[in-house]
């Protein structure tokens, strides 16, 4: 944003000014007072803003002291007037903003605005979350757990009735369009009424005539602005406000037989429910207790309680439609690879399929042990080591570095006649060695018949003296064994969450990537009394269902997304198990998800004693954060913002916030080289 250039914290104290004698008695250093005096210079540098100024103009308050406020004030709950108050006269604040003189001015509550404006436009809005995180991970707190969970954020305005939403679109649509459109727009409409005022229009409310005749009279002229901008090129801006005029008539209005426009008895999906914050919806955290708002989703790192991600959806989605996007950094993270596997991994990388034409130069044994020592050291290693495990190892069990050594040297470039010769021998020498690598020891005979490998290229001559035999079984003995030894285990990705985010699709990703799905899946429900679908034998095989009482139907399709449906129909008539069954005329119909399977395996998985030991001794960890982001009803439950994006960026800052409390009481400083405990 031009106008403004970075400003600069101050790189010293006054000692006789400044209350960090006082305060660095009496605020402990592991309450996040403590650790942002020590190390906010390091968690947020000036320098780190830069992208958000521009290069002439006047200094910025400087960034790092704005970031310490932003991180209190959502910390405390306060708004940005009691935020900036504070920078004035609290001396912990000033304290945690680097030791800051007791007569520090501080600065207008505006800057706060700004900063968040510039960041929200900027490549990186939630930079201060990222770096929490990025602590967290220095420091080796984060793991290969995640655990996920939702909570309502109420939103920051009203929820408007149908006639306010409909009046209150046309209002916000005439506001914004230039003299002359409006002008037009205003012609159009019937009602004795200029939409200028806000708030709902004089009605006698307990008069039902008067009302439906109050709806009717707006939808008209809804419907008459819309045709008059119908066709014509818009601005972003008006087209947006367009839309919502659009929406909010048709989401709550139908025209009955009689041509009048009324309240339709039905609630539309993804309703908007103010015209302030389109982007809010209705919500239902259970099946009896709704909110207005948005949800915010977390995923934590159980053992450490590190926020690992955020996000924020409209009340009315799903958790399970952004469970990928929560543990996508363990989802995107490879399994742990077998033994065998990351050995033949090494091996692919230090021996090149096709080494370059002039890379060796086999003229003596010297320079053959400067060009291929990396392959040959991995094949004396795995040589060696296995009989060191065990004189009974078979020839089977050791591993092939020694062809592949053979495959090196066998495609060195010949710079005689007889090294062609050499070469030629090569994989041969290479089965004998397999052959007599075994041994009961990690004694020098498999380096020896490896050093013969390597010299045997040599023109087909012997060494020129020992020297050259030693000095090749010397690096082969000597090397660091790499390639022998198994890298250490890898724990498996682990994702739990409740059953909201128990959807087979998110199951199948989190599987899919190799990690171990502890989702609970909601178990299948029926009336009160009658057999669930769990009573039911759902054969995937053969394609059938066989009910409670024996009887066997065939799955029949249903839809184009692979869901079926067995129908009983007939075959519950006369059923002596009816009663327990169903109550419906036309029978009992068992619906089959396009995804059976996996809900199957993962409620077989969910009745097994360990894994239930495992999910409540996990799980619970993350109730727990939650009822820490949301202490705080201001900034807390309840939004600061309006919007999905402003409230995402938010609801990030909050959990940025509390990873950095959670830091400050684990104990984590920076010791001059890294971030540690």
């Amino acid at each position: 944003m031009p106008g403004m250039t970075l400003g600069k914290s101050p790189t010293s104290e006054d000692a006789f000014r400044s209350g960090t004698s006082f305060c660095r008695d009496h605020v402990s250093e592991t309450s996040i007072y403590g650790m942002l005096y020590r190390e906010s210079h390091r968690l947020f540098p000036d320098e780190a803003f830069a992208d958000l100024f521009a290069d002439i103009g006047r200094a910025s308050v400087p960034p790092r002291i704005v970031s310490v406020v932003m991180v209190l004030q959502r910390l405390e709950g306060l708004s940005d007037r009691e935020a900036a108050d504070r920078i004035t006269f609290d001396l912990r604040w000033k304290y945690a903003a680097g030791g800051l003189d007791f007569d520090y001015a501080g600065f207008v509550h505006t800057v706060l605005v700004d900063m968040r404006a510039r960041l929200r436009r900027s490549e990186r809005p939630d930079r201060i979350f990222e770096t929490a995180l990025e602590v967290a991970h220095e420091a080796g707190l984060i793991g290969r757990k995640r655990v996920l969970d939702s909570t309502a954020l109420y939103d920051a305005v009203a929820t408007q009735d149908t006639v306010t939403l409909i009046r209150s679109a046309i209002r916000a649509l005439l506001r914004i369009v230039d003299e002359k459109l409006g002008a037009e727009l205003r012609s159009c409409c019937k009602r004795d009424d200029d939409y200028n005022a806000p708030g709902k229009p004089p009605c006698d409310w307990d008069d039902v005539q008067a009302r439906e005749a109050l709806v009717d009279a707006l939808a008209r002229d809804a419907y008459a602005i819309l045709a008059a901008l119908d066709g014509r090129t818009l601005t972003s801006e008006v087209m947006q406000a367009v839309k919502l005029v659009a929406t909010v008539v048709g989401q709550d209005l139908e025209q009955r037989d009689d041509g009048m426009f009324r309240i339709a008895r039905r609630v539309a999906k993804d309703r908007v429910i103010s015209t302030v914050d389109p982007e809010a919806r209705h919500g239902h955290k259970t099946a009896a207790r709704g909110f207005d708002g948005y949800k915010g989703h977390i995923a934590i790192d159980p053992d450490s309680e590190i926020i690992t991600a955020t996000t924020v959806t409209p009340g009315n989605a799903s958790d399970g439609s952004v469970g990928e996007v929560l543990v996508a950094d363990v989802l995107a993270e490879p399994p742990a690879a077998s033994p065998d596997a990351r050995v033949a991994d090494v091996l692919a990388e230090e021996v090149p399929a096709e080494p370059p034409a002039a890379s060796l130069d086999i003229s003596g044994a010297d320079a053959l042990l400067e060009e291929v020592p990396a392959a040959a050291v991995l094949a004396a290693d795995v040589l060696v080591e296995p009989a060191a495990a065990s004189p009974d190892v078979s020839v089977e069990e050791v591993p092939f570095a020694a062809v592949l050594v053979a495959d090196v040297l066998a495609t060195a470039p010949a710079t005689s006649p007889d090294a062609n010769v050499a070469g030629a021998c090569a994989e041969e020498l290479a089965t004998d060695v397999l052959a007599t690598a075994p041994t009961a020891s990690p004694d020098a005979s498999s380096a020896d018949a490896l050093v013969a490998i390597m010299l045997a290229t040599n023109d087909g001559a012997a060494p020129s003296s020992s020297t050259e035999a030693e000095i090749a079984r010397a690096t082969l003995m000597d090397e660091p064994q790499v390639a022998a030894h198994p890298a250490e285990a890898v724990a498996p990705v682990e994702i739990y969450g409740d059953s909201s985010y128990g959807t087979a699709e998110f199951v199948e990703a989190i599987e899919g990537a190799g990690a171990e799905a502890n989702v609970k899946v909601q178990p299948p429900s029926a009336p009160e009394g009658k057999f669930a679908k769990d009573a039911f034998d759902v054969d995937l095989t053969n394609n059938t269902v066989r009910c409670p009482a024996g009887v066997l139907v065939v799955i029949r399709p249903s839809g184009s997304d692979g869901a079926g449906l067995a129908n009983f129909g007939a075959h519950c008539n006369g059923c002596a198990l009816r009663g327990q069954c169903t109550d419906g005329k036309a029978g009992r119909t068992i619906r089959v998800h396009p995804h059976e399977a996996t809900l199957q395996r993962s409620r077989i998985r969910q009745r097994d004693p360990a894994w239930k030991a495992r999910y409540r001794a996990t799980r619970p960890k993350v109730e727990r954060k939650i009822a820490h982001l949301m202490y705080r009803r201001h900034g807390g439950r309840r939004a600061r913002m309006r919007g999905c994006v402003r409230v995402t960026q938010d609801f990030a800052l909050l959990s940025a916030v509390h990873n950095l409390r959670r830091l400050a009481t684990l104990g984590v400083h920076y010791d001059g080289r890294t971030w540690t405990r």
